[in-house]
This record gives C-alpha cells, structure tokens and sequence, in this order.
C-alpha cells in the first residue's frame, strides 16, 4: 500500500515537473532552476519505477522501448554530465 501511494504521488510529480523543464529549458537553458526541474523529475521517475512492479514490467518487456529508452537515457546522461 505505501510502494503504491509513493508511486501514485511520483506519477503525479512527473507529470508536472517534466513538462514545466521541458518548457523552462526552452526560455532559461542552462539555469541552475531549470536543471532542478529535471533532476526532481528524474528522481520521480526512479521513484516511479521502483514502487511499481507492473510498471516495470511493462516498460521493459518491449525491446523498441528499451532502445528508446537506452537512447533516451544516454542524451539524459549527457545532459547531466554538461550541466556540471
């Protein structure tokens, strides 16, 4: 019960953050701000995954998903990496 309210309450903060860093990193790119943004949506994203078994299940059993999601990371890392 509580791994599903702290995956509900990390879905719903994914849903806000990443969007809102999205949006941000168009206007103010490379504010510290803004990279707070990602950061706090990446974590909630971990958060997500972690607490929620069907999730991960889901997420990871289609292989064209996770090449996207291997690319995806890669650019994310990138980003990490040039932000410091």
């Amino acid at each position: 019960m509580m791994l599903s309210r702290a995956s509900e309450c990390a879905g719903k903060g994914f849903q806000i953050f990443f969007p809102l860093f999205l949006f941000f990193s168009a206007i103010f790119c490379g504010y510290t701000r803004v990279n707070n943004l990602f950061h706090l949506s990446a974590l909630c994203l971990l958060v997500m995954l972690a607490a929620n078994a069907s999730l991960r299940r889901q997420l990871f059993s289609d292989r064209r998903l996770n090449l996207g999601l291997l690319l995806s990371t890669l650019m994310l890392g990138y980003f990490c990496l040039t932000t410091l």
